[in-house]
């Protein structure tokens, strides 16, 4: 039997054969192949053309090797084929997690609730954090600032607001005094009637005022919006000329007719009409809860 040996891969010994400790050139094994051991790989690229990858190990390194300060950002990336690729991105500069969209879906009162957080980069600015909600058939967009998450949590009857930015934590609008730009927008209901034209003639708002504030409201259709309405928690009295005519004690001293506390509905006389009606509350005041809105309407003849 004849033997051909390739001595730059094979040492042989007597009536003994083995590999050399180092191989040079490219080869290629036409079946499996079993390494018992440790296996290091390196060089530039490494590529394996295979179709399931199973791994036994919990953990998978990045920048494996680099010492001192972290300076790298890292990635893990799915080819699309012909669309943008899908990554998964650290982001060392920002110390957060990116991706393309993180997604959650919840019934409440079996209405369809589902909130989407993703990260929004704008040309020359740094990353800042966004979230979409989808309730009601209607979208609430709300910018998280340099916050990594918001959430939500029903305490007491009242949703609270909640957030973390790196390793802190705060619970947003927290304080009852500062002023802050606030919108509270309702779905526009077809009011259990989809074909008919309704026209809207009063509106409430049940609201707690901690201290004096100022709604302004507007209601809207599918064709626009109303005047804006103005609601507080000051009740004075007119007279027909537009003077206001101030209430006093037995002692002559003045009663402001201010609600300082506690649950009342503020309401005014509408003018809209449409076949969907709903309402826009905007304030700046701070130190209030909104409990619910009201809708009284009428039904318009159709021809």
């Amino acid at each position: 039997m004849k033997v051909n040996v390739n001595t730059s891969g094979l040492n042989v010994s007597g009536d003994t054969i083995a590999l050399n400790s180092t191989i040079t050139g490219n080869r290629t094994f036409q079946n499996n192949v079993t390494v018992v051991g440790n296996f290091t790989v390196t060089g530039t690229t490494s590529q394996i053309s295979i179709q399931d990858l199973s791994i036994s190990d919990t953990k998978i390194q990045l920048i494996n090797g680099f010492t001192g300060t972290p300076i790298y950002d890292a990635e893990i990336v799915v080819n699309r084929v012909d669309e943008d690729y899908a990554k998964l991105v650290w982001k060392e500069t920002d110390k957060l997690w990116t991706a393309g969209l993180s997604a959650g879906q919840v019934l409440l009162n079996n209405i369809l609730c589902a909130a989407f957080n993703f990260t929004y980069t704008a040309s020359g600015a740094s990353p800042r954090q966004l979230q979409a909600v989808f309730f009601d058939k209607k979208w609430f967009l709300t910018s998280q600032g340099s916050l990594d998450y918001v959430t939500s949590v029903p305490v007491s009857g009242v949703i609270s607001m909640y957030g973390v930015d790196d390793k802190d934590f705060y619970k947003l609008y927290n304080s009852s005094t500062a002023s802050i730009n606030s919108q509270i927008q309702t779905a526009l209901s077809p009011m259990q009637d989809t074909i008919r034209t309704k026209q809207a003639l009063k509106f409430g708002v049940e609201a707690i005022l901690a201290q004096g504030a100022t709604f302004t409201i507007t209601v809207d259709s599918e064709q626009g919006s109303s005047p804006p309405y103005t609601l507080d928690n000051f009740v004075q009295w007119y007279n027909n000329s537009s003077q206001i005519i101030p209430w006093q004690n037995n002692s002559s001293q003045i009663i402001g007719w201010i609600v300082t506390n506690g649950y009342f509905l503020y309401k005014s006389d509408a003018q809209q009409y449409g076949k969907y009606l709903g309402l826009n509350l905007t304030s700046s005041d701070p130190g209030f809860v909104v409990s619910t809105f009201e809708m009284e309407h009428e039904l318009r003849v159709r021809f």
